[in-house]
């Protein structure tokens, strides 16, 4: 796909990949409420990723779930870094917080 994952500033490759689109992730939701993404489950929402593994930049956009935002007037997406997207379906980060992405090739 021509995106290498790194480390920033270090220049070595981070073993595994970003979650793919369309996958069910829980992403940290700030808030009022909310503003540790380590605070507990209640900080986190279930949603799909709706774009970003192709853009190099380690962020994914998410689109959350309306069940999980409750009545919430925000909207149904936000762009994050991808450490603070995890997996459904295994509780991984989607990528290590050090993660960054250089293009290769043209």
């Amino acid at each position: 796909n021509g995106v290498q994952w790194r480390e920033a500033g270090l220049g070595t490759r981070v073993s595994g990949a970003s979650c793919d689109l369309g996958e069910r992730v829980d992403a940290f939701w700030q808030d009022t409420t909310c503003s540790d993404p380590w605070a507990g489950s209640r900080c986190w929402r279930r949603g799909t990723v709706a774009d970003g593994p192709e853009r190099g930049d380690a962020f994914l956009t998410v689109l959350f779930d309306d069940e999980s935002l409750g009545r919430s007037r925000a909207p149904r997406f936000r762009r994050l870094h991808a450490s603070y997207i995890r997996r459904a379906a295994t509780g991984g980060l989607c990528l290590p917080p050090h993660a960054a992405a250089s293009r290769v090739g043209c």
